[in-house]
Formats: C-alpha cells, structure tokens, sequence
C-alpha cells in the first residue's frame, strides 16, 4: 500500500493516523475535520478540507451576525467530529460576547474616570489592538509572518497617530478597519500562533470601541 485516500469519519482518521505515519503511507482524508488529525506532527497525514478551527467561527458569526441569535444551544453527538466543531462554534460566541462586553466595560470605566478626555486615549487602544497579531506572528515563529503582520500594524498604527494629531475621526476608520481584518485574516494570512477564538474577540472589541468613540465625537460635552 502506497497511499490512502480516507477515511471519511474523523474518528477512523485520528486512529489510523499513527499506523499510516509508522508505515510512511500517505494518507489523504476528503472529509475528516477535527483540527488534531493534522496537529499530531506526522508528515504523512494530509486533508482536502476546511477544519473544525474554520467551520466552527464561520458558523457562530452566522449566527451572530445573520441570525442575531440571543439564545445559543451547542449539542454534539461526542464524535470526533461533533465535538470539535461544537467546541470551535462554543469558542467563537463566547469570544465574540465577552469582546463586546469588554468594550462596552472599558468604554464605561474610561468615561468614569476621564480618561477618555484625553486625545490619546483611543489612538493608544488602537495601537495596542494593532500589535497583537506581531505577538501572535512571533509564537508561530516565522519571521515572513511576523514582518508582514508588522507592516499592517505600522498602517494602523500610523492612522491612530494622525487621527491624534488632526481628526480623531481617523481612530474610528482605524478601528472599524482592523475589525474588517479581523473578519478577513484566516482567509488572508497564515498565522499560526493566533488562537480560533481571537479574531471574533478582537472583531467585537474593535466595533464597540469604535461606537463608543464615534459617540463621543458625536457629543461634544463628551467628546476628546
């Protein structure tokens, strides 16, 4: 046997893995998806399709954002495959409400304290936000990765300089354009210290920063 297109069920696959790789028989699955079939370390085991690590956030931003779900049950069948991509869904709404919560949290305490009277309070949340993918860039440890996730952050980084410089304006598009790069990055770069969850956080938490911030420019009494 030289190689095995399979199996279908992730269970099958996760199991046959070891042999497949002890034998160095490529084995190529077309449906299995639990992320732990290819994070095993074995050179020979390969996959056609998108993971669990994928599937799951795409379903809970479905759900979050199309369907606009309040209530959110998460059932599996305790196979491989039910149960991680229970798990990723689990992932992405939680991260997605606490990011949101954040915010909003933040934003309060800002306002109580004054902090957020002072100019550089947005643009230094926007860079700090903006850094985050080079620490990730720097787990994965991959200095392409981490020079192109560097330059991003300089772009948003030079924005949120300008917005304090002139309009505080630009804070806003900063922010609601790295909640747009949230959204996209899996699709756009390979980033592999970034956890699954961590895009749908820092989705959440840039649209609320940017509402609150757009608020507050929106109300001079309140405003920076």
């Amino acid at each position: 046997v030289t190689a095995v297109v399979g199996h279908w069920n992730s269970n099958c696959s996760i199991n046959a893995s070891s042999y497949y790789n002890a034998a160095h028989i490529v084995a190529i699955s077309p449906a299995s998806t639990n992320p732990r079939l290819t994070q095993q370390g074995f050179k020979t085991i390969f996959r056609v399709v998108a993971h669990d690590d994928q599937q799951g956030p795409t379903l809970g931003r479905f759900a979050t954002a199309n369907l606009k779900a309040k209530t959110i049950a998460v059932i599996d069948d305790s196979t491989a495959y039910g149960q991680g991509l229970a798990e990723q869904v689990k992932e992405y709404v939680v991260a997605f409400l606490v990011g949101a919560c954040l915010a909003f949290a933040v934003g309060l305490f800002a306002t109580g304290t004054g902090l957020d009277r002072d100019r550089a309070f947005y643009p230094t949340v926007m860079i700090v936000i903006a850094s985050t993918y080079i620490l990730f860039a720097a787990i994965s440890g991959s200095v392409s990765v981490l020079l192109i996730e560097a330059i991003v952050m300089v772009g948003f980084s030079t924005v949120a300089v300008m917005g304090f410089k002139s309009n505080p304006w630009l804070v806003v598009v900063a922010m609601i354009g790295h909640g747009v790069f949230d959204a996209f990055h899996g699709r756009v770069f390979t980033n592999a210290g970034v956890p699954p969850w961590w895009p749908a956080f820092c989705f959440a938490y840039d649209a609320g920063a940017s509402a609150a911030l757009a608020w507050f420019l929106g109300h001079p009494t309140k405003s920076l």
